[in-house]
């Protein structure tokens, strides 16, 4: 028996699809469906780690709206693509999808998370110019240059400038608890009460939730503003208003914990917590708005007008077509050629030559001991596959402690060069420490308290027997042995 075949199905469908696939509308709606696509399925992996930075940092939650927002730009100023015909920008766009695809590289086989999430949004740029055109880049450069607030570009930088805001912040306290009537003495970021001592630590200086008060007032300004210096005003403002809502936060944290001496410092339910200071932001930003919006010019939207095509046109329009098609080859080429470096390429465990145990306990008149780990241990690194920790002591009955990490190999959540190590570079000096005849090494010199007594320690970074001190030049020697090694 025969099943029967439906009368839709019969003939008339495949010359529908036929029909769908000739229509210019759809046939365009393909042309870029398939690389978006590609570019999904490639940059997954980077995307749930964004998404992963947005859930578990509150001065990142405003991650999951950068993207609804870059997707609304794009829809209000959807008038000024009618009649704007694609036309491939082959070298700005191979440029950039070039440079993203070494981004990405060099970023997967070094740790380097940054590049990764960077190199997302220059693919995106890079697509736009090579598939749409420069015309269409213009239009759309702001909705693509806003995805940079999704991605902590900043870390590195606000960390410098922690200090000078957290001080700032105990400053402003201070000040309106004296103003309140409170007996308070300050010590710097020290900030004494009668019945507690509060210590206006990094995470209070309020600084990173600076990016999400910038992050919301741009479009904001964008869309309710029509001049410039309205805009710059209102997120001059927004800024401003967030630093005194940081010092507003610390003062009131300094009024519950002087009335509530064995409570949560942050308040009930943890209000006064540095997401305070994004709400405070906010509000100021839609307050402001509000206010420099009144009164202003209506924003002048020109009519698009549309130039009718040359005569004799025809032959160029299909070499543009044919240029345009080949860069769409291209764009899937190298897009499935990161995919695969991402999913298929993985590096291989480096064992040590010799175990730890081999490293002389004698060296000079030093003699050694191992010694076991202690929670306040100075010097760590994270998840590290071999240890050792000895100390050493000469004649004279100094002593120098000894802390040796190796990794056999790295991974987004366990590598060298990460948010850990970041903080034994706070305060540190790069100093060239000598080595005998071979000359001498780069090493950073830091101090530190232990017990309540201060020392000194000294770090550094052996790549494959290249001594390194700066933390940048580990991550990008790391990423180069990633690639060629």
């Amino acid at each position: 028996m025969k099943k029967a075949i439906p009368s839709h199905l019969k003939g008339a469908s495949f010359s529908e699809i036929g029909n769908l696939l000739s229509n210019p509308v759809w046939k365009e709606r393909l042309f870029l469906a398939v690389p978006a696509a590609i570019f999904l399925v490639c940059y997954a992996k980077v995307l749930n780690i964004l998404v992963q930075t947005w859930m578990t940092r509150d001065d990142f939650s405003h991650g999951f709206l950068v993207v609804p927002i870059s997707l609304y730009l794009v829809w209000i100023g959807r008038e000024k693509f009618i009649g704007l015909k694609p036309r491939t920008n082959l070298a700005g766009g191979m440029a950039f999808l070039l440079i993203a695809f070494a981004m990405a590289l060099s970023g997967n086989a070094g740790s380097f998370l940054l590049f990764e999430e960077l190199s997302l949004i220059v693919m995106i740029a890079g697509l736009v110019l090579l598939l749409l055109g420069t015309s269409y880049f213009k239009l759309l450069a702001l909705p693509i240059g806003y995805l940079i607030f999704m991605v902590p570009v900043l870390d590195d930088v606000i960390d410098s400038v922690q200090w000078p805001f957290q001080l700032l912040a105990a400053n402003i306290g201070v000040s309106v608890l004296q103003l309140l009537g409170f007996p308070v003495f300050q010590e710097a970021l020290i900030i004494r009460l009668p019945h507690t001592t509060l210590e206006v630590a990094e995470a209070c200086s309020g600084i990173k939730f600076l990016t999400s008060t910038v992050a919301i007032g741009i479009p904001l300004a964008w869309l309710t503003l029509t001049t410039w210096p309205r805009r710059i005003s209102l997120i001059l403002f927004g800024i401003v208003v967030a630093v005194l809502a940081n010092g507003l936060r610390v003062a009131l944290v300094g009024g519950w914990a002087y009335y509530h001496p064995e409570a949560e410092i942050h308040g009930p339910m943890h209000i006064f917590q540095g997401v305070f200071v994004a709400w405070i932001g906010f509000i100021a930003l839609f307050a402001g708005a509000w206010v420099l919006s009144r009164n202003q010019k209506k924003r002048v939207i020109p009519e698009k007008t549309i130039s009718e095509a040359a005569p004799g046109g025809s032959e160029k329009e299909e070499k543009q077509e044919r240029v345009r098609f080949l860069s769409w080859i291209v764009a899937n080429i190298l897009l499935l050629a990161l995919g695969s470096f991402y999913y298929f390429h993985h590096i291989s465990p480096i064992p040590l030559a010799k175990d730890f145990s081999g490293f002389p306990m004698v060296i000079g008149d030093w003699k050694g001991e191992d010694l076991n780990f202690k929670k306040d241990e100075p010097f760590r690194i994270e998840r590290a596959d071999h240890e050792m920790v000895r100390k050493y002591q000469d004649k004279s009955g100094r002593s120098v402690r000894l802390y040796v990490g190796y990794y056999a190999s790295q991974d987004h959540s366990k590598k060298l060069v990460g948010s850990f190590t970041k903080a034994f570079h706070r305060g540190a000096v790069e100093i060239a420490l000598p080595s005998g005849p071979e000359g001498a090494y780069p090493v950073n010199r830091v101090t530190f308290q232990k017990k309540g007594e201060n020392g000194i320690g000294f770090f550094w970074y052996d790549l494959n027997g290249r001594v390194v001190a700066n933390r940048i030049h580990a991550k990008f020697w790391t990423a180069w042995d990633g690639l060629f090694r």
